[in-house]
């Protein structure tokens, strides 16, 4: 599944990186590039968290629907994972 990051530049130079489809899931990284592969490590974790706890996971939504939402992201992409590995 490809989930859309979005990501913002702190006031410390650093970056904020959202993942939407998971409600307010969110961390801190130091560079884009961090963003894209710790964004993909915190939603492996996220999805078996869920998967140990019997809950479903989300579907992914379309990049298409936060660009506008978050003009003041540096960058909205997504990362890819598989959400059906343990």
């Amino acid at each position: 599944m490809n989930y859309p990051i979005v990501v913002f530049m702190d006031d410390e130079k650093t970056y904020r990186v959202l993942v939407p489809d998971f409600g307010d899931l969110s961390f801190i990284c130091g560079n884009l590039d961090d963003a894209f592969e710790d964004g993909k490590k915190v939603i492996e974790e996220k999805i078996s968290e869920l998967k140990a706890q019997g809950k479903s996971i989300p579907l992914a939504s379309q990049r298409e629907q936060y660009v506008t939402r978050y003009l003041d992201a540096v960058l909205v992409n997504q990362v890819s994972v598989d959400a059906y590995t343990e």
